[in-house]
């Protein structure tokens, strides 16, 4: 029963080789024969195990009862806590044996195991076919968030969430973040809401494959080990590494020569967010892109070594690449009135600038990168939301415009990176085809446009750059680990207040300070990037199993787990209607992302809008009604569905309807304001006018403008997550013009999503870890 493969599944990690089981870096005790049932369970995971050869295996040449078999059943269900009844690991196949049931991935055997740190900085790694027992992996072990500290509701108690969204100076559309803790994708990821990159989110469900050998002299090693390296570029020369790192919710900008780990700070921390950074071909200046979290994009150019910067271009999108002389850089802009963007060039100190080519919504482009000879730039291009996100191409056109060329026929979901070969034969593209599956290094032929894939790892790689030689290669490895954690609404005394003489319900309750901990009521790796609460205060959540994200209902104490749908699509972002009978969601099932909705056991799913894409769904409190995001405005639609009400034209992002049922808070994108930048506002839907405008602190903004906001409770305050010193906690602005003030006090990690129950008072919210990595790749050569 030895095996040379570790497996995974939930939380857990199990080791045939040294017999050891794991569940979040902690090991877990068990007996021989408690282990080798587990391991023989999960090696045939999806299969029915008989009794009879369980028993045989277990206990060869041993007389024993079936009793025995059944103990070990129960106490693995006990290590792997399941409850009575909500047997997600191992089923029992009446008259007949066992199954088990969750998802498993086998991942390749590390020397350091059991000790193996949140971050592992590894020497060198080759590649290769199959792994041996001194094979070492480049994948972190999770820290476990069992260790996490006890978080309080504080006498001024208000929550915050965040989408992770671009700003229009990005797009004016949204996308699962992968390079922000606010994730989730995770995951608004991500809230969690879509533009082109909603995919993305299955990074954090990576499901491996077998590995081949694809490579010859192909090796690895971890330049970074911070966990919070979030971009990275290496030099022209391949000797310096440019990186930017993320501490304490602020961003900063370094240079580290690679043969001797030393490193400069070339610009300090500050609560901006880069987009890209490059090494001018001489290895003399740093051309980096940066958003203040306010307004747009700039390009700026500093000394490698630090030094006052230079404004080059205002006005950009994600991305800065400088052409092979050092003459041109190239960028995106947003062009917001016309609905689209635009892939330009300007002179390397700014001025000059040209359009090359222009995408009209819901046409995009990015990624683009300058041919070896400096005459072409290739791209990305695709179409938002259509065709199940499976639009991307490869793309090239002159440097000085005129008419596009594909560059293979070939079809990928996500491309993270993106990157010439030296002698211009082809371009190696970071890319996934499928959901869930990590973006691997791919050789795309040039000008033939046959693709094949160089790397099959659990770990995918992000942000692929090189060496003008090729020779040595940067990407970023990233990693989430997050739960569902729910957190008891009540007094200082333990008990909740209320108005006298009202109803208990949580529009009266005052929410106070609360010591008790707080209870992680979701099991997975990464799990509950999306939730909402039901009126009967249980829990709907996006989970994801099998290649797909489903919903699945749950008890706010963590049992009774119910999934309400099996689909081979992304289902997210639930909300409960007024009358509590009605879920809506978003869902990609038909290829592009719409509204549905379905009953609260999970019947009757019906799609309910047929735009060119649909997103930021807030539910009234009162009626049964809801606002969405549309291609062009806010809309307002019955939970029956109907023909769509527009309410707001413009780029509005995250309605939060109060309590009254009257009031929409939202982001929007102010094109008017002489300096054009992301606002927040009140809508009455009475009045029908904006009745009053807020802002939000800067470090409540990771990577866009647009921020997921949910009402307080009693409707006086709108609350949000604030993030300090690299903390998450929820915070309420009040609307009375007093400061913002925290709620809750947690001493670690992130949130990323949250919601109060409207029946308890109770806050969950989704915490957990982002953590990413720059990795060196060099002395590659593809093999033939």
């Amino acid at each position: 029963m030895r095996n040379q493969h570790l497996y995974e599944f939930d939380e857990f990690r199990l080791d045939p080789r040294r017999r050891l089981l794991w569940r979040a870096g902690t090991v877990i005790p068990l007996t021989n024969k408690a282990f080798e049932t587990l391991q023989l369970l999960v090696e045939r995971h999806g299969e029915v195990v008989e009794k009879n050869e369980l028993m045989d295996k277990i206990w060869p040449d041993t007389f024993v009862e079936e009793g025995s078999l059944t103990r070990n059943i129960s106490v693995l269900r006990k290590v792997l806590g399941e409850g009575p009844t909500d047997h997600q690991f191992i089923e029992t196949v009446p008259r007949r044996g066992y199954r088990f049931v969750a998802a498993v991935q086998e991942v390749q055997p590390t020397g350091t195991e059991a000790e193996a740190p949140m971050f592992v900085a590894h020497d060198e790694l080759e590649l290769v076919s199959e792994w041996d027992s001194d094979s070492q992996s480049l994948v972190p072990e999770p820290q476990s968030l069992e260790k996490a500290q006890s978080s309080v509701l504080s006498p001024q108690s208000s929550e915050k969430t965040q989408s992770a969204v671009r700003s229009p100076q990005s797009s004016k559309k949204a996308q699962f973040a992968v390079r922000s803790p606010q994730f989730l994708v995770l995951l608004s990821l991500v809230g969690l809401t879509i533009l082109t990159g909603a995919w993305t989110l299955g990074r954090f469900f990576f499901k491996p494959e077998a590995k081949k050998q694809l490579l010859q002299n192909f090796t690895v090693s971890r330049l970074t080990a911070t966990g919070r390296t979030l971009d990275a570029a290496v030099s022209p020369d391949g000797k310096l590494l440019v990186f930017v790192l993320e501490n304490g919710g602020e961003q900063s900008l370094w240079v580290k020569h690679i043969a001797t780990a030393g490193e400069v700070q070339v610009q300090p921390p500050a609560p901006v967010i880069y987009q890209g950074v490059a090494v001018s071909p001489d290895g003399n200046h740093i051309y980096y892109n940066v958003w203040d979290k306010v307004g747009v994009g700039e390009i700026f150019r500093v000394p490698v070594l630090g030094g006052v910067p230079v404004r080059v271009v205002h006005d950009v999108m994600p991305t800065v690449v400088v052409s092979p002389d050092g003459r041109r850089v190239a960028f995106i802009r947003g062009l917001s009135t016309e609905r689209a963007n635009a892939l330009m060039t300007a002179d390397a100190a700014g001025g000059n600038e040209q359009t090359v080519v222009v995408k009209t919504n819901p046409d995009f482009l990015s990624r683009p990168v300058w041919s070896p000879d400096g005459t072409r730039l290739a791209f990305v291009t695709g179409k938002i939301g259509l065709e199940g996100m499976r639009q991307l191409q490869l793309v090239e056109i002159s440097a000085t415009g005129g008419p596009e060329r594909p560059i293979s026929p070939h079809r990928w979901l996500d491309v993270s990176g993106l990157t010439w070969m030296a002698d211009g034969s082809g371009l190696l593209v970071t890319g996934a085809e499928e959901p869930f599956t990590p973006p691997q290094i791919q050789l795309v032929s040039y000008p033939g446009g046959e693709v094949r894939k160089i790397t099959n790892e659990v770990n995918g790689y992000d942000n692929l750059t090189s060496s003008t030689d090729t020779k040595v290669f940067t990407a970023i490895q990233s990693e989430a680990l997050f739960n569902i954690w729910v957190l008891p609404a009540t007094s200082p005394n333990s008990t909740p207040r209320q108005t006298p003489g009202a109803p208990a319900t949580a529009s009266n309750l005052v929410f106070g300070k609360n010591l008790s901990v707080p209870t992680k009521v979701t099991t997975g790796r990464a799990d509950g990037f999306s939730f909402c609460w039901t009126k009967d205060g249980r829990l709907i959540y996006a989970n994801q199993q099998q290649g797909a994200v489903d919903l699945c209902l749950l008890n706010a104490d963590g049992t009774g787990k119910k999934r309400l749908m099996e689909t081979k699509a992304v289902n997210f972002n639930p909300l409960i209607s007024a009358d509590g009978h009605s879920v809506l969601f978003q869902s990609n099932r038909t290829g592009t992302f719409h509204i549905w909705r379905m009953d609260l056991d999970g019947g009757n799913q019906t799609q309910l809008t047929f735009g060119k894409g649909e997103w930021g769904t807030a539910t009234s409190p009162q009626e049964n009604w809801f606002v969405f995001i549309g291609d062009d405005g806010l809309y307002r639609l019955p939970v029956t569905g109907g023909t769509p009400e527009l309410l707001l034209q413009g780029y509005y992002y995250q309605p939060a309807i109060a309590p009254d049922g009257d009031r929409i808070a939202y982001s929007y994108w102010d094109q008017n304001d002489p300096t054009p930048q992301w606002k927040r506002a009140i809508y009455s839907l009475s009045q029908r006018k904006q009745m009053q405008s807020f802002t939000l602190p800067k470090s409540a903004v990771w990577t866009s403008g647009d921020t997921l906001l949910r009402w307080h409770p009693n409707g006086t305050a709108l609350t949000f997550i604030n993030n300090e010193q690299g903390v998450s906690n929820i915070w309420e602005l009040p609307l009375d013009g007093q400061p913002p003030r925290k709620l809750t006090d947690f001493i670690d990690n992130q949130i990323f999503w949250f919601d109060w129950s409207p029946l308890t008072g109770q806050l969950a919210c989704t915490r957990g870890l982002y953590t990413s990595d720059v990795v060196l790749i060099h002395n590659t050569q593809v093999k033939d």
